[in-house]
């Protein structure tokens, strides 16, 4: 004979009921959100300072180099003074100063801001990757470009840093009575051979190429469009102004150094 059982009054059944469930969903959802929520909120906020990052850096950047330039000497190194005591191609620009940065105790130095880009980079030439790199030179003797590393004593007289990084299309333009230098092909995208005012940008679309079937002008190599720049350098006109335009970090810029006389 089977024993009669009697329910435990006490006893609770495993499970949930549909009410637990759709609590426990509920939260569960609420949780999801405010999670989802915060996360936004911390991208959005880290977003946000690291484009104010770049702006400071970029405007610390640009007032220094107008400190730099606006305390710039005169012709003490053998610059002409046509010249103005300054050096300005596509990817450089160099003058004297009594403003260092490097070399805080030294009375002059001299200031060279230079784009250096990425030789093994194939693609359209204003996506080029590229970087703005400061160096800073201890001038020890009138000849201040002799290219040593060190002086007399054995002291290092040369410092480089890298200020802008993750930067594109970056050039120097130099202006005066529309005068634009630099490597048309490389900074510009304007083959060689075309002259450079005679384009839509300003409202004349006409070319000039050298031989017969309309071809390029063949491309020369980096140190021969150097020394080109280096040996026209003293024939420039007068300079009016210096300008350098690119982008950092998908943010386009342009830094306007103003041709006043040199001290």
């Amino acid at each position: 004979m089977t024993p009669f059982a009697y329910a435990n009054p006490n006893h609770r059944r495993a499970g949930m009921t549909l009410l637990e469930l759709i609590i426990a969903l509920t939260l569960f959802a609420f949780i999801g959100s405010m999670a989802a929520t915060l996360w936004s909120q911390a991208r959005s906020w880290t977003d946000e300072n690291a484009a104010a990052e770049r702006s400071v850096r970029t405007h610390r950047v640009a007032d220094f180099m107008q400190r730099q330039w606006a305390d710039r000497r005169s012709d003490i190194a053998g610059f002409s003074a046509e010249s103005d005591a300054v050096l300005v191609t596509a990817n450089r620009i160099e003058f004297i100063t009594a403003s260092p940065a490097l070399f805080p105790e030294w009375p002059l130095v001299r200031a060279a801001y230079m784009i250096e880009r990425d030789e093994l980079y194939t693609g359209p030439p204003e996506q080029a990757p590229c970087r703005l790199v400061y160096e800073e030179t201890r001038v020890t003797r009138l000849d201040t470009f002799e290219d040593t590393a060190y002086d007399r004593r054995g002291e290092r007289k040369k410092e480089v840093i890298t200020l802008l990084d993750d930067c594109r299309n970056l050039r120097w333009e130099r202006f005066s009575i529309e005068e634009i230098v630099g490597d048309l092909e490389s900074v510009f995208g304007i083959p060689e051979g075309v002259d450079p005012w005679l384009t839509p940008e300003n409202g004349v679309a006409a070319e000039r190429r050298p031989g017969e079937d309309g071809e390029p002008a063949p491309r020369t190599s980096r140190a021969a469009r150097e020394a080109a720049e280096e040996s026209e350098r003293r024939e420039r006109p007068p300079l009016r102004g210096v300008r350098l335009k690119g982008v950092h970090k998908d943010r386009e810029f342009t830094w306007v150094l103003v041709g006043a006389g040199s001290r």
